[in-house]
């Protein structure tokens, strides 16, 4: 009798489960690899082969696989790499992990707004091809990949001199939200980040 219960409990809570995750669970057993890459990426942290597609592009909820917690879980969801010297505000990022920790998300997307405006003021770097080529290394990414989701979303050429005024920065950060954590940053967010900027 009491394995029975055992069952049922079990049971009720792999339906619970499902029914509460039911799109995600349908998309692993997908054979559309830019899907699979998308998911894969939201898991592991690594730029999928492919950029996903605008339909297959939503905002998250926090992912906690094997030991990783997604950073738009951690209020970083520009993936901003953790680096001892960064006095980021709001920063609560513990010893040796890989990527920065925020306290809330307008200050995550407040170290990528300010770290994409470095970009421009500090390195002189003006277009989305440089500035993805730096933030986004071929070494650990699909960088072409990156620069096209980049260049889709923004309306801006690859190789176009940008401006590092707030609608561009937004632009590229909303961009660059996408492309490392499938967050689709709002302008709202954005904007107070900006102000803390």
């Amino acid at each position: 009798m009491k394995a029975l219960k055992i069952i049922l409990v079990v049971a009720t809570l792999v339906a619970l489960i499902f029914v509460l995750f039911k799109e995600q669970i349908k998309s692993l057993f997908t054979s559309d690899s830019t899907k699979a890459d998308t998911i894969f990426k939201k898991v592991s942290g690594s730029t999928p082969s492919s950029s996903p597609s605008r339909e297959q592009i939503k905002s998250p909820s926090p992912v906690k696989d094997a030991g990783h917690i997604s950073a738009v879980a951690v209020n970083n969801p520009m993936n901003i790499r953790a680096v001892s010297k960064n006095n980021w505000k709001g920063k609560i990022t513990k010893e040796g992990e890989a990527f920065e920790s925020f306290d809330r998300l307008v200050n995550g997307v407040r170290a990528g707004a300010k770290l994409v405006q470095n970009y421009f003021k500090l390195h002189g770097l003006k277009t989305i091809e440089k500035i993805i080529y730096r933030y986004a290394p071929p070494a650990e990414n699909d960088t072409e990949s990156y620069i096209q989701l980049a260049e889709d979303e923004t309306g801006y050429k690859r190789d176009a001199e940008l401006k590092p005024d707030k609608e561009t920065i937004f632009a590229l950060c909303k961009a660059m939200c996408k492309m490392e954590n499938a967050y689709n940053l709002e302008k709202e967010v954005f904007d107070e980040a900006w102000e803390l900027i």
